[in-house]
């Protein structure tokens, strides 16, 4: 009987010992799930902070993309104006520059005959780029201007150069000698014969004056250097009033 109650007893006591060895595991199970569980919640969670700074970039950057586009609207709109107004300005730029060419030719035909050949030349150059295609309205713009500044830097200082002036229908060679557009004087190259240019008379017209002669001669040599620059006593045209 003694035995019988003792095996009575150890039943229970294993039964209590096997529950609780099964509690254990699976708090143990349980533990580890929850574990698992929260890993994967940092997990997520960090994949969700990546996600939200991909996100914050890609915002800024698509922003960054808008403000550049519309920065280039406003720049082809810009460029589209432009060129309406250039195009604008190019037909009343070639009527203009061709009524300024053809007042700098009339301008030397009136004028007092002097680097002829020089002054038609350029002229006969700045129509020739009006009419050619690869040259720009700006670059013709621009030696139209040259052309007018030259013709006025003629206006100044003492000037000698060799040439041929025509008298009586012929041609003389000659030493011209301008005093800027006060008067016009040509000398034989012998020194021999002067002559001044005659403004009334268009034309050539001899002076037989010695003093004359040699202040002619004097200016020549002033002008090319040859001597020091000093005073000249030259008849030049009184001044008259303006029509």
């Amino acid at each position: 009987m003694v035995l019988c109650c003792g095996l009575a007893r150890a039943e229970p006591l294993a039964e209590i010992l096997a529950t609780g060895a099964e509690s254990a595991a699976a708090a143990q199970q349980a533990q580890l799930q929850v574990e698992r569980i929260a890993a994967d919640a940092q997990a997520l969670a960090a994949e969700e902070r990546e996600l939200r700074r991909q996100i914050d970039g890609l915002a800024r950057y698509n922003a960054r993309l808008e403000r550049q586009a519309a920065d280039q609207q406003s720049r082809i709109a810009s460029i589209a104006q432009a060129s309406a107004e250039a195009t604008v300005l190019a037909r009343e730029m070639v009527p203009l520059l061709e009524r300024m060419t053809d007042s700098l030719e009339a301008f030397v035909a009136l004028d007092r005959p002097f680097l002829l050949e020089e002054r038609r030349a350029r002229i006969a150059q700045l129509r020739a780029d009006l009419d050619r295609a690869d040259v720009p309205l700006a670059a013709v713009f621009r030696a139209v201007l040259a052309a007018y500044r030259s013709e006025i830097a003629y206006g100044e200082g003492l000037h000698a150069h060799t040439g041929y002036i025509e008298v009586d229908g012929s041609p003389r060679a000659a030493e011209l000698l301008r005093v800027g557009r006060l008067a016009l004087f040509a000398q034989s190259r012998d020194g021999a014969t002067t002559w001044h240019w005659d403004d009334t008379a268009r034309r050539w017209a001899a002076r037989e004056d010695v003093a004359l002669t040699a202040e002619v001669r004097a200016g020549l040599a002033m002008a090319r250097g040859e001597r020091p620059r000093g005073l000249l006593l030259l008849p030049v045209p009184g001044a008259e009033d303006a029509e």
